[in-house]
């Protein structure tokens, strides 16, 4: 009897062991793929302005699909964007906005807010549009990884791409898992997910940094583009029918 107490007790011994050291080595891993850790691994090549990145935007919620690229150098970006049913391209380019398919231009405008909260619109300068578009900012969620809400869910392979998985909770109504790739910290994939546990939407990412050339952001002859100013709709080149 005395026996097969001591088994018993030996056994539960083992068991509080081997929970133990899980529980140890699962601290060990959460600490290490830290927020902390995870942002440095984007800071990686986060902040290059020499890229191009490709996003696949598919919402189930809506039965949609949306592509944009970016391509961005030091002086210059390019944003194409491509919906079921429209199509647009504005390159940002000494200090002028140019639609490329309206065949326009204008100056870059943004928004200034002054200390009581009112909005005014200002002129804004294609270097200062770069210096806000850093690589790290075209990854939609990156921003929520310094909440409160993060959590490192294991490591696992995406398009046969070691990755960190990691899930953000952006508020009470949604939350997002992440795929971020272990050697260039860049994003690879992104769900969102209600807080019922419904996926609404999918992105990928397809990112190339440091290789854009003049060439992939053809400055066109503003000569044959007619401008506007956007807040007076008024157009100073050609006739608006033209």
């Amino acid at each position: 009897m005395k026996n097969k107490i001591q088994i018993i007790i030996n056994i539960f011994t083992i068991i509080n062991i081997i929970l133990i050291l899980l529980l140890g080595y699962k601290m060990i891993i959460n600490s290490k793929y830290s927020r902390k850790y995870v942002y440095e691994l984007i800071e990686k090549n986060g902040n290059t302005n020499n890229y191009i990145i490709v996003k696949e935007r598919y919402s189930f919620k809506y039965g949609e699909k949306e592509v944009e690229k970016i391509i961005q150098k030091e002086n210059a970006r390019r944003v194409e964007q491509y919906g079921d049913n429209y199509e647009t391209m504005t390159l940002y380019a000494n200090d002028f906005a140019i639609h490329m398919d309206e065949r326009t231009y204008s100056k870059i405008k943004g928004q200034k807010v002054d200390e009581n909260g009112n909005e005014t619109d200002v002129i804004v300068t294609t270097k200062e549009i770069i210096s806000l578009h850093p690589l790290k900012n075209e990854f939609d969620n990156v921003p929520y990884i310094d909440s409160d809400g993060y959590k490192y869910l294991n490591k696992e392979k995406y398009n046969g791409v070691n990755c960190i998985k990691i899930q953000l909770i952006k508020n009470e109504e949604s939350y997002v898992i992440m795929w971020i790739d272990m050697e260039t910290g860049f994003v690879l994939k992104e769900e969102k997910y209600n807080n019922e546990g419904v996926l609404e939407c999918i992105t990928t990412y397809k990112t190339n940094v440091n290789n854009v050339t003049d060439r992939e952001i053809d400055f066109p002859d503003l000569n044959t583009y007619r401008y506007i100013d956007r807040e007076k709709n008024n157009f100073s080149k050609g006739d608006k029918n033209a």
